[in-house]
């Protein structure tokens, strides 16, 4: 496993409504937490991101958490903002012109995620789904219809285990 780096692709900063992440706390935790990258994903923006690249260029990955018209996608790789409540292919179209990867950060949670057909229709165009939100997912009867990781599989996608960062403490605990 010498080979293998420890990154959580799923964390916001206090540029987010939904965090209190300083960064510099929050980079200190996932360094002592063993971590060798951090994607920064705030909610359809980029300045936090923006921020911490700059104060740990090596360390940071930006990335953004995206709010489109059927659900939330996450992008590590970023270079320009996508604005929110796009179409999902528009948005899929802008992160690939900027070389991002993409996963599904939120399938079927009951506020912010995707319905089934609209998963489907987007499943061959992203890189990676969120297996651990399929776990907490409330509409448990779509995730035993659809036995989640073989939507990945079947269209030969990475299942991640992603763990959404909120507070600094969290920051990293994959990584342990």
């Amino acid at each position: 496993m010498e080979n293998w780096i420890k990154v959580d692709f799923h964390s916001h900063t206090n540029s987010s409504p939904d965090s209190i992440n300083r960064i510099p706390e929050m980079l200190k935790l996932a360094k002592e937490r063993g971590l060798d990258r951090l994607v920064i994903t705030d909610h359809n923006r980029l300045d936090g991101a923006q921020a911490a690249k700059k104060m740990a260029p090596e360390f940071v990955i930006m990335g953004e958490e995206i709010m489109t018209d059927r659900g939330e996608l996450l992008a590590s790789f970023v270079t320009e903002e996508i604005p929110r409540g796009l179409p999902p292919q528009k948005v899929i179209d802008l992160l690939r012109q900027q070389g991002a990867f993409i996963s599904v950060s939120h399938p079927f949670d009951p506020q912010r995620g995707w319905q089934l057909k609209d998963l489907l229709e987007i499943a061959d165009q992203v890189d990676a789904v969120d297996l651990q939100r399929l776990q907490q997912c409330h509409r448990r009867d779509e995730l035993k219809q659809l036995r989640s990781p073989r939507i990945a599989r079947g269209h030969r996608r990475l299942q991640v285990d992603e763990a959404k960062v909120c507070g600094a403490e969290e920051a990293g605990h994959l990584g342990k």
